[in-house]
């Protein structure tokens, strides 16, 4: 009908059609693990017998780019963890601000172009050709989910908020202090409010949160749509405004008179 939902309202809506999903009666929980949506690229890292085989990024949504050789010479994720048969993990890789920032800095004292924004700066160099001085930018990750595993000698967490630990433990960089397990919409909403009040203060950006059914094994109960997850859902935060200052315009003058300005 056209009407605007509030942000809140369908993330209420969201959760009461996941407890009806799931047929949950009145009064059975139903946990959300709660974790920021970094801004970044994503990236798919597949390790066999402890060593990065593979690292891909999520691309359309079916295909990606193969970016192994650039994210080993980044060193954004650990080359070797300590792990027998076959596991793929998902995340984020990223730019600090204080490492985009000095950066910039660098590629201005050179003459040249900076880049326009973490995120964007960090899809060029992760599909960058040469990887000569990769290592200096500073790109990093988060990783947060086990998508697949083969042959494994050890058993997985059967929630969201133990596979952080288990994959901290593994060697990668995970969220800290950053989460949190909500037992109803009403949490998870205060808890995202609260975190919208500390996103500027992060040491990267964020545009959001994303909330997941922490019981891992419904997540195959809830199942998928065409193009995402009914088990996890993206709760985005409101563009953020900062002043700005024209202090130059360039007009281009056509053949009939027209003015255009052109930057």
């Amino acid at each position: 009908d056209g009407t605007s939902v509030s942000l809140d309202a369908q993330l209420t809506q969201w959760y009461t059609r996941r407890r009806k999903d799931l047929e949950l009666a009145d009064g059975t929980p139903l946990p959300l693990f709660v974790e920021p949506k970094i801004d970044g690229i994503s990236i798919s890292l597949v390790y066999e017998n402890g060593v990065l085989a593979r690292a891909v990024t999520r691309g359309d949504g079916d295909k990606g780019d193969v970016v192994t050789t650039q994210v080993l010479a980044m060193r954004a994720v650990p080359k070797n963890i300590a792990l027998d048969g076959k596991i793929e993990v998902r995340g984020e890789l990223y730019i600090p601000l204080a490492k985009f920032a000095a950066y910039n800095e660098g590629l201005v004292a050179k003459g040249e172009a900076p880049l326009a924004n973490p995120r964007n700066g960090c899809a060029g160099l992760v599909k960058r050709k040469s990887t000569d001085g990769l290592e200096r930018v500073g790109v990093t990750s988060f990783v947060y989910q086990v998508a697949w595993s083969e042959g494994l000698s050890m058993k997985l967490p059967t929630t969201q908020h133990e596979t952080l630990p288990f994959l901290a433990k593994l060697g990668f960089s995970v969220y800290d202090d950053a989460t949190c397990v909500a037992t109803s919409a009403e949490e998870a909403l205060a808890f995202c409010a609260s975190f919208e009040s500390r996103r500027a203060s992060l040491p990267y950006e964020i545009d959001g949160m994303v909330l997941k059914v922490d019981d891992l094994s419904r997540h195959g109960d809830l199942g998928m749509t065409g193009h995402h997850p009914r088990w996890g859902l993206a709760y985005k935060f409101p563009p953020e405004r900062k002043p700005t200052r024209v202090v130059d315009i360039t007009v281009q003058v056509g053949k009939s008179g027209k003015l255009t300005p052109t930057r």
